[in-house]
């Protein structure tokens, strides 16, 4: 499955709802950069960004 979203605020809700294996961010986001959105996707799951491939 490939999603994107159109912001970050719209990014961290769709980590909650879908708890996807991968997570590809843009740095540059509205609304909410791609650094806090990670921050929260962290805050989330704190093993989605450390997951191997």
């Amino acid at each position: 499955m490939l999603l994107t979203a159109e912001n970050g605020r719209q990014l961290v809700q769709m980590v909650e709802e879908l708890r996807p294996d991968v997570v590809f961010i843009d740095v540059d986001m509205p609304e909410m950069n791609g650094v806090e959105a990670a921050r929260e996707i962290f805050d989330i799951d704190p093993k989605i960004l450390k997951k191997k491939l």
